[in-house]
């Protein structure tokens, strides 16, 4: 008896007692749905927590219009609907005079200012919540999405900060990794953003997201068979991906093992027969293996699918593209060209790739004393990128440096 009685003590302080019940999570507020929404999370997560915890405001379409905004897609929209009509006529957690009430219109603002690139006054809208309500770590998030957008390549160190403060103030906050990983990548740091997106892995092992970000890094720091497990555990939660089939053939067939990389390019294919990538792989791996004649037949269809699909290059205006400029440092003046009063507008042709980086830069008009500077400077400028149909593509456009003469 005295035994019994110890261990139910025991367990009780552990926290091990079955008859103490699950709580049920509480439902998602009108400001911490849209937060997480601006920060980038996962929309398959979004859709699967939504339907798990619900919401407690009425929703308008101010708010829809919102969420659209900020990327929703239609069945991140469907899903808070039904949150919405099942959820009675709960009073929105923002009204009244609580702070929740306060940072939403700034929110609902930053979203449609996003929407129209207008990064800068996106990111006051954010620090205008941050001051309303600045130990809410989702703010912090938001203000570290838009950072390397509205300041450039410099941004990227000041959403880094943004997200450990997330962290600080809401440890084991995955996403807030998954950022801090995504900004190491861009600054080259593979093995930290290695490090970071294990971490993501750790905390939240259903997200697929992650797991196939950690596999490109581990394929970039050449840790094949890590980049190899991983894969295959983004394939585990979501086996309908092709791309991830696709990507795991062409990594198999780095390693040799061409069966497998087979096996993978054909259920790429089969996944999303519409593709004309999928059947280009396929198409290489058959030709390795000694099947000329099918790996024939695949490479036909990936043209004729090629020559359907929107193109790989489009080419943009000047302004348009100016409004996804992210990084523009100036040109250096040179010191020749001062001294001899020479100015004027040099201007290039640029091919930006879909990443959003200058690849090649030709020189079209202006002062050739002027040119290589110009060149120099436009090399390293960085846009967002650009989609046709929901596919980054790659952009001709031209560009005007500008280089007026120096006061005395």
């Amino acid at each position: 008896m005295i035994h019994t009685l110890i261990v139910s003590f025991l367990f009780s302080l552990c926290g091990w007692s079955a008859q103490a019940p699950a709580q049920p999570a509480r439902p998602f507020t009108q400001v911490e749905l849209l937060a997480l929404r601006l920060a980038g999370q996962h929309q398959d997560h979004m859709e699967r927590d939504i339907a798990k915890r619900g919401i407690d405001f009425p929703l308008d379409e101010d708010y829809v219009n919102a969420l659209k905004a900020a990327g929703g897609s239609d069945a991140l929209i469907a899903a808070v609907r039904k949150a919405a009509s099942s959820s009675g006529s709960a009073p929105a957690s923002g009204s009244g005079a609580g702070p929740d009430a306060q940072v939403l219109p700034h929110l609902l603002q930053a979203a449609k200012l996003l929407q129209a690139r207008a990064w800068g006054d996106a990111e006051k809208e954010i620090r205008a919540a941050i001051v309303i309500e600045p130990d809410n770590a989702l703010l912090h998030l938001d203000l570290s999405a838009v950072l390397p957008s509205s300041q450039g390549e410099p941004g990227w160190n000041a959403a880094i900060a943004e997200d450990r403060e997330a962290l600080r103030l809401e440890p084991g906050l995955a996403l807030a990794h998954f950022h801090i990983a995504t900004a190491l990548r861009q600054q080259g740091d593979t093995a930290g953003a290695i490090a970071e997106s294990r971490e993501v892995v750790r905390l939240d092992p259903d997200d697929g997201r992650a797991w196939i970000q950690l596999a490109r890094l581990q394929e970039e720091a050449g840790d094949v068979d890590g980049a190899l497990a991983a894969y295959q555990q983004a394939l585990t939660l979501s086996p309908d991906q092709a791309f991830s089939h696709r990507d795991l053939a062409e990594l198999l067939e780095k390693k040799g093992d061409l069966n497998g990389a087979l096996a993978q390019a054909r259920e790429a294919v089969r996944i999303a027969p519409d593709r004309p990538r999928g059947h280009y792989v396929l198409a290489r791996i058959l030709q390795a293996k000694g099947d000329k004649a099918e790996a024939a037949k695949e490479e036909q269809t990936a043209d004729a699918l090629e020559a359907k699909s929107p193109p790989r290059q489009v080419r943009a205006g000047g302004a348009v593209m100016a409004k996804g400029l992210i990084y523009h440092p100036k040109p250096d003046y040179p010191r020749d060209a001062q001294k001899a009063g020479i100015q004027g507008t040099v201007r290039l042709e640029v091919v930006i790739d879909r990443d959003g980086k200058v690849q090649n830069v030709k020189l079209l008009s202006g002062p050739s004393a002027l040119a290589p500077a110009a060149i120099k400077a436009v090399s390293k400028w960085r846009y967002k990128p650009s989609l046709l149909s929901g596919e980054p593509v790659e952009v001709i456009t031209e560009v005007d440096v500008s280089f007026p003469t120096l006061k005395k």
